[in-house]
């Protein structure tokens, strides 16, 4: 199956969270031989830290399981904040620079904690997490509004979801901005009515009211990695400590007249009680033109073989290329290559495309995914080959976007016959946490084959990139 789908760039601030069943630590504080408890402090060292990298998250309103804002919320977790840091699994960021993939730029908003902070929060942790002069504390960190400023769309569904114990669950909501006319859009953004349940959301948009066919009488219907129909765009993805996206005044998203939008949330319900969601989202549209029009491609999920591109020969094939996971494969690879076309499906050229940001998209089975943009025909100074991105240590539960900090003109080039590389690899074992919690809630005990598909045991393979192109409009 092909999908060439666009628009948005994903944006995500997010901190430690703590895994269920795992507690604060002790606290306590290690005095020196004088009877003062050494440093780091909190107040001096710490908090500034927190601030710029968690407190979004974690405060009394976020999404974090408990808060950072105060010395007395803080200290209890110490030792588990430093244990998240070290290993990198906080602040969740996917991305990262290996021996085999070098992107052509940094990303920006990079949330990463360098070296010296991780260290900092280590020893801040291992003394004992001493709180410090409290005078000496920077001023508290005030945060924008949840709200998108200037929204013109505030769409929600017609009925709130109600979210039973147990399993997770996906459902698509059908939001009408009721466009009678094209229009751009400037800002979107979400808002999870209740965090307790809402894990991460999806926005499609359906410009041919295919989602019609799918829909209920509440508004809604059941989906898993996707709206349930291949001719879509992703208009935005959310996860814990996203924040809205205002684009500058020269880019805009272009929505046609009469098109939808289709919010697939993903619910992680409590254990014992149930709980209702009544999400948001929010748009700024603008009839004014914009310079660049900006797009998100989802690019990958081939299924066979399309004359030398699409699906490639893989090593557990059994008759020519296939799209097949065994069971008990700990790391099992599925390559595939994409080319450019200079003319779209309904005969309009292609332009040279920019690329702002780019991603990954797997399931539950993924653990390391890697693309590459090759240019058969490099302009001075390009690389023939060029690794865009890896997500070495791919998360199902931690999806984004990631911006070049280059301006749009100096971004990455993707032109008619350019070709993309992806390599996809899988661990189908019961070694894989996540397989081993999706088979559970199946009641299944060992793992099977894997094939390409939308539900929670299927699996993709998806290049994500947010494009940029001159308004030709």
């Amino acid at each position: 199956m092909r999908r060439f789908a666009a628009p948005l760039l994903l944006a995500l601030i997010a901190c430690s969270t703590n895994e269920p069943g795992e507690g604060p630590s002790d606290g306590g504080t290690t005095p020196t031989d004088s009877g003062v408890a050494q440093g780091p402090y909190f107040h001096e060292d710490v908090e500034l830290v927190l601030q710029e990298n968690c407190q979004r998250c974690h405060r009394p309103d976020g999404i974090g399981p408990f808060s950072m804002l105060s010395y007395q919320d803080t200290q209890p977790w110490a030792a588990r904040i430093a244990q998240v840091v070290a290993d990198r699994s906080m602040p969740p960021w996917l991305a990262h620079e290996t021996d085999e993939c070098q992107p052509p730029a940094p990303f920006a908003a990079d949330i990463r904690l360098s070296d010296a902070e991780i260290a900092l929060l280590q020893a801040w942790a291992q003394n004992g997490a001493p709180e410090g002069d409290r005078g000496r504390a920077p001023p508290a960190k005030i945060f924008p509004p949840d709200n998108l400023a200037d929204a013109t769309h505030v769409l929600t569904s017609s009925q709130a979801a109600m979210v039973m114990p147990g399993q997770d669950a996906f459902r698509c909501f059908v939001l009408d901005p009721k466009l009678d006319a094209t229009t751009y859009v400037s800002g979107i953004n979400f808002l999870p009515d209740n965090p307790k349940v809402v894990h991460h959301a999806l926005l499609f948009l359906d410009a041919t009211g295919a989602s019609d066919a799918l829909v209920g009488p509440d508004g809604s219907y059941e989906c898993f990695g996707g709206p349930g129909f291949s001719d879509t765009q992703v208009l935005l993805a959310w996860a814990p400590g996203a924040q809205k996206i205002d684009l500058p005044p020269q880019m805009a998203l272009r929505l046609a007249a009469g098109s939808k939008i289709i919010l697939q949330a993903h619910y992680h319900p409590t254990q014992d009680s149930v709980e209702m969601d009544h999400s948001t989202v929010e748009l700024r549209t603008t009839t004014i033109k914009p310079d660049w029009v900006m797009q998100i491609l989802l690019i990958g999920n081939f299924g066979q073989s399309l004359g030398g591109d699409g699906l490639l020969p893989g090593p557990h094939d059994r008759a020519g290329p296939e799209f097949r996971i065994p069971a008990g494969e700990a790391a099992h690879v599925e390559e595939m290559r994409f080319t450019l076309p200079d003319r779209t499906a309904t005969g309009l050229p292609i332009p040279a495309l920019k690329i702002v940001s780019v991603g990954t998209h797997m399931h539950y089975v993924g653990t390391d995914m890697k693309w590459s943009l090759e240019h058969p025909q490099p302009l001075p100074g390009e690389v023939p080959m060029q690794c865009m991105v890896q997500t070495p240590r791919w998360n199902f539960e931690w999806q984004r976007g990631y911006a070049f900090d280059v301006p749009i003109e100096d971004a990455p080039e993707f032109r008619p016959g350019d070709r993309l590389h992806l390599r996809c690899t899988y661990n189908n074992t019961m070694n894989n946490p996540f397989v081993a919690r999706a088979l559970r809630e199946q009641n299944k005990s060992a793992p099977e084959d894997v094939f390409l598909g939308e539900e929670t045991l299927d699996e993709m393979c998806l290049a994500v990139m947010t494009i940029a192109y001159r308004n030709p409009f």
